[in-house]
């Protein structure tokens, strides 16, 4: 049993899979940004408070304090690295679960957007039909 579809109904289907997809993608890629825009603001803080620290290590009276201090600095520096990198993964694991949640909503605007055009398309030929008679 084929279904018969016209230009315009195949016209719309292409036109609604560009849609779902082109915003699926979209959607990835914005979230991506935001993510990698965050991590790179963390670690920038991280590199900031390092350097802040060393710096203040120098007033430091003895050499070996000042290099206990360094010491102190660089493992604090690469605890906050694990943690931004943690936190990264745990946000992109956040959005991949939530992806399939955004793609219903966008499959069901695309649904609604059928429905609607379906409705307009049969009440104006019904009032064609009415005004023939």
């Amino acid at each position: 049993m084929g279904l018969k579809l016209n230009k315009w109904q195949r016209v719309g289907i292409i036109l609604s899979v560009i849609a779902f997809v082109g915003l699926a993608l979209q959607a990835w890629v914005f979230q991506a940004r935001q993510r990698d825009q965050f991590y790179t603001m963390q670690l920038i803080l991280c590199e900031d408070t390092l350097r802040t620290e060393n710096e203040l290590a120098q007033n430091v009276g003895k050499q070996e304090d000042r290099a206990k201090r360094e010491a102190t600095n660089q493992t604090e520096y690469e605890r906050c690295k694990v943690e931004a990198a943690e936190l990264l993964r745990t946000s992109f694991d956040s959005s991949y679960k939530t992806m399939p949640i955004f793609l219903a909503k966008v499959l069901a605007i695309i649904i609604f957007a059928w429905l609607l055009e379906w409705i307009i398309v049969e009440t104006l030929r019904w009032m064609r039909r009415g005004s023939r008679v």
